[in-house]
């Protein structure tokens, strides 16, 4: 395994790596050239992720890409921000009405800033980022949520940030042929994501949910879970795995 592990280092190869957080979640995409996080953690986890990025030596990040203004998911921010050069950073244009979004929005908000929305793709290299949801901004800030396909080679990712199953079903038409190698379950795995309807029709080969250990409103889902085992998809949890990684060739993802 570890010869393999040694050869993929010479091929054009896309890690994913999902890092345990003690409260929200980011996700690392690290090609040679470019290194994009998709949301920071929290304000109370910032500090684990400013400790993971720089284990990763990650000095540069390509793009931040914030999925919807949460503190589980873009607060870790600031303990970055100051750590790590940012060239691009990005999210869905929605706001909270409180002191710490207000603060980040002023620093996040301004140069090299861009708002995404539905149809907007980023290309980094042979890694392509399309935004498929939201086409506009309602009142749920989980139905917000950037809903991201993430294309390498012949495979794809789909990261559904909180969206919900109402998400889920809108979503159908637009990765309708499209064979989904991973889902990023949506809402750390809560009641109201990963609908039978919805994994039976993209049928994973395996599914990712971010949680913290004994998190506060029980999450994952007993249900969702139970439903995974019922459809016999391989799933992980970072509560469980501490740091789930991933290595993509292009042809298929291997699990470390």
């Amino acid at each position: 395994m570890k010869i393999l592990f040694f050869f993929l280092i010479f091929l054009d190869t896309l890690y994913l790596k999902f890092p345990y957080l003690e409260e929200g979640e980011a996700i690392l995409l690290k090609t040679k050239e470019y290194s994009i996080l998709i949301d920071a953690g929290s304000i109370i986890s910032g500090k684990s992720l400013l400790n993971f990025l720089k284990k990763e030596r990650i000095d540069t990040l390509s793009a931040l890409i914030i999925t919807h203004p949460h503190p589980d998911h873009y607060s870790g921010f600031f303990f970055i921000k100051d750590e790590i050069f940012i060239k691009n950073k990005f999210d869905n244009g929605d706001s909270l009405k409180d002191d710490y979004f207000r603060w980040f929005k002023r620093h996040f908000r301004n140069k090299n800033y861009k708002r995404l929305k539905a149809g907007d793709t980023l290309k980094f290299g042979n890694l392509k980022i399309k935004v498929i949801s939201p086409e506009k901004l309602g009142k749920n800030k989980n139905r917000n949520s950037l809903v991201l396909l993430i294309n390498f080679g012949k495979t794809n990712m789909l990261f559904m940030g909180d969206a919900d199953t109402l998400t889920e079903r809108k979503i159908l038409k637009k990765i309708k042929n499209i064979k989904i190698n991973l889902l990023k379950l949506g809402h750390h795995g809560a009641d109201d994501t990963g609908s039978e309807k919805f994994l039976k029709f993209i049928k994973p080969d395996f599914v990712i949910i971010c949680v913290s250990e004994n998190h506060p409103k029980g999450y994952p889902s007993e249900r969702v879970i139970n439903r995974l085992k019922k459809l016999k998809i391989k799933c992980f949890l970072t509560q469980k795995h501490t740091e789930i990684i991933f290595f993509n060739t292009g042809d298929k993802l291997i699990k470390r």
